[in-house]
């Protein structure tokens, strides 16, 4: 039991060097997020409305706030996301950033339209909110240091648990994801013609994402049903065990691996859209370590 706890809370993630892999993490996060709302191209079907408006009259009124619109959120996306890649009033552009994004997506379930890609996002977001993620290459640590102003906490724990949340949060997401899927039928989701049929329907209902890999996977999974069944079954014992198996291997890079090349195939064949999905992985990468093999050499 102590070991598992051990692995579980890992204390190299509470380690100083959390707060470099933090701030890496916030510079990258921030940057991918700024490539897909540069041109908001997800939801294009919102911008150029002067009828959408993407935060509440009484939540304006009440924060003494213009109500968006659809054009001015353009600017006001790229700017918050600059400043949260500058580390330039982090918590601030961190918030504006989550409430833009918070309100894109209200606006969109409202319009009658999901974008589960961008879910996830907003609590990513809001744990950055509440770290101390612009202690390490930011505009403002180099304020506090240039005029010695209140220094950053560079080896407080909460930099790494910033991280672990991260990670659980995302494990989380496809735990309950395979929970869902028996919730809703059982065995009946493995051990039946279940996933041959969402593969034919997703051709038939979007035949414009048709693939040759799509249309090989359709034919195989039609021809050998048992085929289907192995890959409902991995689906759901990937899914179901993430949690387990983050506790019990030791190389924490393996389990993260799995999720993103199975998201992969999935895209793929199904031509989900997981892209903005990105964002979730970069927490597990040990920046920090990569930054001081490098270092010598540049």
């Amino acid at each position: 039991m102590k070991t598992l706890i051990n692995r579980i809370l890992n204390p190299q993630m509470f380690l100083k060097k959390s707060g470099q892999d933090l701030g890496v993490t916030r510079i990258l996060m921030f940057s991918v997020l700024l490539y897909f709302m540069w041109d908001i191209k997800d939801f294009t079907h919102l911008i150029g409305s002067d009828r959408t408006v993407f935060l509440p009259h009484c939540l304006s009124e009440a924060l003494c706030l213009p109500v968006l619109r659809g054009d001015d959120l353009r600017y006001h996306a790229r700017l918050f996301c600059l400043m949260a890649i500058l580390g330039l009033l982090t918590p601030l552009a961190i918030a504006g950033t989550t409430l833009i994004l918070s309100s894109l997506i209200t606006a969109n379930m409202a319009a009658g339209l999901g974008n589960h890609a961008y879910y996830p996002l907003v609590a990513f977001f809001l744990s950055l909110l509440f770290s101390r993620c612009g202690d390490h290459y930011s505009v403002d640590a180099f304020i506090r240091r240039r005029f010695d102003l209140r220094p950053a906490d560079r080896n407080q724990p909460l930099h790494g648990i910033t991280l672990r949340f991260m990670q659980f949060y995302l494990i989380l997401i496809f735990f309950l994801s395979g929970l869902a899927k028996l919730r809703a039928a059982g065995l009946d989701w493995i051990f039946s013609d279940n996933l041959k049929n969402i593969l034919a329907w997703s051709q038939l209902l979007s035949p414009d994402k048709k693939t040759p890999l799509s249309e090989y996977v359709i034919v195989t999974v039609v021809q050998y049903p048992y085929i289907g069944q192995l890959l409902a079954l991995s689906t759901i014992l990937l899914e179901i065990t993430a949690p387990l198996l983050f506790i019990l291997i030791p190389k924490k890079w393996i389990l993260p691996t799995l999720l993103f090349g199975f998201q992969i195939i999935n895209s793929l064949i199904l031509k989900i859209n997981f892209q903005p999905w990105i964002i979730l992985y970069l927490c597990w990468i040990p920046w920090s370590d990569i930054l001081n093999r490098l270092r010598p050499k540049i």
